[in-house]
């Protein structure tokens, strides 16, 4: 058992190792074979690969000659060669234990029981470069070979070693004065032990996961570095443990029972409310979350950068802060007295501005038609708009639209239609933002009047006949008279009559009006009448569909123009009766006569022309 950590008060020095097991296989060492401070465990002996090793002699307890058992473990970091022996342990004609860099850093154990019998690994086991634990055991039947006290090849090997080996060194490197081969290690070499019995997997993972070393003369350190097995931890729990060493009288002491608590698991943390990413309008929000450890210790929080650390006493729930408008990254820590560690977070805005707006105007009037079409537009300002909703009172019932989307300074409009004539029509809109911040703007009013343009009784909007006597362009008549359907102009009409124009009782003109299709503007109609001519202009307004009679007193006409046209004045009407739209009926006079679709007929007194 050699610790490498070339203590003085042990008798070690740059050439000289020291066995510490009782049957004191000390070592010199040849070449450049050296002391180094970076061994596994303290120090370490490294190798440069030409000519090093250290003798370790022939002793008895080193000879192997007729056994069967044999454990060798060592800590190695192995440098790269190119040689394929690099002989760690060399026993003459009895066993090696070598790393062939060449060859794919392959492991390789080697049994000589009369002749060399070799258990070799995959390639690269060994670890370049770094530190790991190398053990080989033999039973007489078996060779494994283990790395970091994982079993990583067994071979079938029988027979005892050759006793032809007994007389040569002991060899840690193998070179031409050691072992008579150059087969030298390059890297560092800790921590060596031989016995001659057959370790099991449980106490080879023991060495490989402790350290046992003298470090005076009379006093040692023991260091263990527990695990379940070399791939597994510890599960969390508790457990116990304890020392006893014996000295070679046979006297025993034994450490007190300790016990040691093994917490790996994380504290869990949840944060329940606010939900991550989402705005908030209250400024005096609570953060409540939960905390679950089973040896949970205390509880904090942090703010944005985590700069500022705020204590929260018995892990309780964040409360009684007041937050201003910002948008805000808590995180919660959580530890427990093992010392793990864990955090959860959550951002989160508050904004409790109320949505702005502005500017609402509208082209609503008090004497607006029924069924025309009104706009009405608002511009709506936040920082973190939503929705709006507008409702519109029509003069029964308030409707709000569905809602809709709306970004920031965007100027909204909405058309509608009136459906009354006269009454309130009211209007308003709802606002929110993505924090919940409601705002309502003005209820907004426009009252409706029924006009009644003239003045006959009936309101415009239930009225398609217009104005009166009275607004018919004429000259020529004593007293102009007209009916619609028999009745006077003050009252409402509707469907197809019959409308009659007189000056005072004689009929000057009729024609048949549909009231359900179109409206008839008596202010747009002229009769003119003078005794040899008569003109009528009815600015488009007759329904072609239907029969139009005009009636002219004979006034012992010697010709009859008529043209059907629309003329500004009896001037329009050529001498010659020969221009567009004329008819000459001369000799409708005293007879009757149809022409170009007109009919005229001569009564004796009246004459009557109709289409």
């Amino acid at each position: 058992m050699i610790n490498f950590n070339n203590i003085s008060a042990l008798g070690e020095n740059n050439t000289h190792v020291v066995d510490l097991s009782k049957y004191e296989n000390n070592g010199t060492s040849e070449g450049d074979a050296s002391p180094t401070i970076s061994g596994k465990y303290d120090g370490g002996w490294t190798f440069d690969g030409s000519g090093d090793s250290i003798d370790v002699g022939s002793g008895s307890s080193v000879d192997f000659g007729g056994e069967t058992d044999i454990t060798i473990a060592l800590w190695a970091n192995v440098s790269q060669s190119t040689s394929d022996d690099n002989k760690y342990i060399f026993k003459g004609n009895q066993f090696d234990f070598q790393v062939q860099n060449s060859l794919n850093n392959r492991i390789r154990f080697e049994v000589n029981n009369g002749s060399w019998q070799s258990c070799i690994t995959g390639n690269n086991v060994a670890e370049i470069g770094t530190w790991a634990h190398y053990t080989a055991t033999y039973n007489g039947s078996e060779a494994k070979i283990y790395k970091n006290a994982e079993l990583v090849k067994s071979c079938t090997i029988t027979g005892s070693f050759n006793a032809d080996g007994d007389s040569q060194s002991l060899c840690i490197s193998t070179t031409t004065s050691c072992g008579g081969q150059d087969a030298e290690i390059n890297g560092s070499i800790d921590e060596l032990m031989i016995w001659n019995t057959t370790l099991n997997a449980q106490e080879i993972y023991q060495l490989y996961a402790s350290n046992f070393h003298k470090y005076d003369s009379d006093s040692w350190e023991l260091y263990v570095n527990q695990s379940y097995n070399a791939t597994n931890s510890l599960p969390d729990g508790n457990y116990t443990f304890y020392s006893f060493t014996t000295n070679s009288s046979g006297t025993e002491n034994t450490t007190a029972t300790r016990i040691i608590s093994v917490d790996t698991t994380l504290p869990e943390i949840s944060i329940i409310y606010p939900s991550n990413n989402t705005n908030y309008s209250d400024n005096g929000l609570d953060i409540n979350y939960t905390a679950v450890d089973t040896n949970l210790d205390s509880c904090w929080y942090t703010n944005g950068t985590g700069s500022a650390n705020a204590t929260l006493s018995n892990c309780a729930n964040i409360t009684n802060v007041t937050w201003p408008e910002n948008t805000y990254n808590i995180t919660i820590w959580a530890n427990d007295s093992a010392g793990n560690l864990d955090n959860s977070n959550v951002t989160f805005t508050i904004d409790y501005t109320s949505p702005q707006w502005q500017n609402n105007e509208t082209n609503l009037t008090p004497v607006i038609m029924l069924g025309t079409s009104i706009y009405f537009n608002i511009t709506l300002n936040d920082s973190r708009p939503s929705h709006y909703i507008f409702s519109f009172y029509n003069g029964s019932t308030w409707i709000n639209d569905s809602a809709v989307s709306y970004s920031n300074g965007e100027e909204i409009y909405v058309v509608k239609n009136t459906s009354i004539a006269s009454g309130y029509i009211n209007w308003t809109w709802y606002i929110n933002d993505t924090a919940g911040n409601l705002n309502q703007t003005n209820m907004f009013n426009a009252v409706m009047t029924a006009t009644d343009t003239d003045e006959d009784g009936v309101i415009d909007l239930s009225d398609p006949l217009f104005y009166n006597e009275s607004n018919v362009s004429s000259s020529g008549i004593t007293r102009l008279n007209i009916t619609v359907g028999g009745n006077a102009t003050n009252e409402t009409f509707s469907d197809l009559q019959e409308v009659k124009f007189y000056d005072s009782s004689n009929l000057l003109m009729n024609f048949s009006h549909n009231f359900s299709e179109t409206n008839l503007d008596l202010s747009n109609i002229t009769v003119n009448l003078d005794s040899t001519w008569m003109l009528i202009n009815l600015s488009g307004q007759v329904q072609a569909e239907y029969n139009k009679t005009i009636y002219i007193t004979d006034n012992s006409f010697a010709s009859l123009c008529v043209k059907d046209a629309e003329i500004s004045s009896i001037s329009n009407i050529s001498v010659e009766c020969n221009q567009a739209n004329e008819t000459d009926f001369t000799s409708c006079l005293g007879g009757s006569l149809t022409d170009n679709g007109i009919t005229c007929e001569d009564q004796g007194t009246i004459i009557k022309i109709s289409n």
